[in-house]
């Protein structure tokens, strides 16, 4: 397998942890209101359900993981943020977790 990633001179977007909030709201609008809903709470940082660390942290899990159960606030972790495309990949899919627990 060859080279993975952008070619020479090409540089990744990077995403604000704020502009990221935004996006996620506009692309999950397909899926409707109640899941761009509870998504958006679920990013919401005044309801202290998302543990996201820009730049991460030494000893502090880089990767991220959702918690909940049917019918309690669910969480998610997310122990390195850096605004690539990945981040924005492993909150998409651990919030999506987070995001149907809770219902």
């Amino acid at each position: 397998m060859g080279h993975v990633g952008p070619g020479p001179g090409i540089t990744p977007p990077v995403t604000s942890l704020s502009d990221a909030r935004h996006v996620f709201h506009d692309v999950f609008a397909g899926l409707g209101k109640d899941y761009q809903t509870e998504f958006g709470r679920l990013l919401d940082p005044a309801n202290g359900r998302a543990d996201i660390l820009p730049g991460g942290a030494p000893n502090r899990y880089g990767s991220g993981f959702s918690v909940g159960f049917s019918g309690t606030p669910s969480m998610l972790f997310h122990g390195r943020y850096d605004g690539t495309f990945k981040d924005l990949s492993v909150i998409a899919h651990e919030g999506g977790h987070a995001s149907t627990a809770s219902s």
